[in-house]
């Protein structure tokens, strides 16, 4: 019988627990067609009170043979069989630490994505931090805090326009004009797909040369100089652009300024500041040296 670490609800202790797997098998008619499926599933048993239930955290992959088990602790076996468990039981523990007060905010904060998981990264390191590298840790927090607040604000302000879908349209419309003034009605149906298509075409890519002017116009008027006399560093705004993204189904309130991000990147390397790796905090994510 296999064995992994878990939580057991009702002694609410870790303790080694039982794999127990059960098959069955359910039936029924689809538009007069029978079929059977087998099914399966598992629960655990509590080594120490019995209990059965659940996991809420198990990955239904790690497991251990109990002569596997025997030799190793309790803390070892939850490493090798419940990774999530133990990652979800450190960072509770953490949550008791003042000065992560701000860090676990900015983790609620973040939305999925490389920034998000690098900071819960840096979290689960707390305990192995000397004085200095914590410091610098909660410095780099502070500074993605301000530069999350940053954005939000300025998304607000990036408000988009019609002139670029009217001059789109307007160079659509004079495509489909010209080809009807030069070829009257006597075009193939292939001629009318080719003459919408080729309007189509020119409306993108005016709107595109009018909006990718307007951007770099607006980064570089106001933007950039908007994050210089705030303090926001560059490299976190960069950050947090690029590092994370909305929720599936969830409404991207940083949608006006993501688009931007390439355009930033862009603008930090003609003005020769370098974009590099940061620490250990946030692993993958930019920072900027001037």
């Amino acid at each position: 019988m296999a064995l992994i670490a878990d939580l057991c609800p009702n002694c609410q202790r870790i303790t080694r627990c039982h794999v127990v797997e059960r098959g069955s098998v359910t039936g029924g008619v689809i538009l007069g067609v029978p079929f059977v499926l087998p099914t399966s599933s598992v629960t655990f048993y509590c080594g120490e009170c019995g209990c059965e239930f659940m996991s809420q955290t198990w990955d239904y992959q790690k497991y251990l043979s109990p002569g596997e088990a025997m030799s190793l602790d309790i803390e070892a076996i939850l490493s090798l069989t419940n990774p999530a468990l133990k990652e979800q039981l450190a960072l509770s523990k953490l949550k008791a630490v003042p000065e992560l007060g701000g860090a676990f905010h900015l983790h609620e904060q973040l939305k999925p994505g490389v920034l998000r998981t690098a900071l819960k990264g840096a979290l689960l390191q707390w305990p192995c931090l000397d004085e200095g590298r914590r410091e610098r840790f909660l410095a780099d927090t502070n500074d993605c805090t301000e530069a999350l607040r940053f954005a939000r604000l300025m998304a607000g302000r990036s408000a988009t326009g019609v002139v670029g879908c009217l001059v789109g349209a307007l160079g659509c419309a004079g495509v489909w004009s010209g080809c009807v003034v030069a070829f009257g009605t006597q075009l193939s149906v292939w001629g009318w797909l080719g003459t919408v298509f080729a309007g189509v075409i020119t409306a993108s890519i005016l709107s595109g040369l009018l909006w990718s002017g307007r951007d770099r116009r607006w980064l570089k008027s106001v933007l950039i100089p908007e994050a210089d006399r705030a303090g926001i560093r560059l490299g976190w705004l960069l950050a947090v652009l690029e590092g994370s993204g909305p929720s599936k189904g969830s409404e991207d309130e940083l949608a006006s300024l993501r688009h931007l991000a390439p355009a930033l990147r862009a603008d930090l390397a003609a003005s020769r500041k370098t974009v590099e790796e940061a620490g250990f905090a946030f692993g993958a994510l930019p920072r900027v040296i001037s």
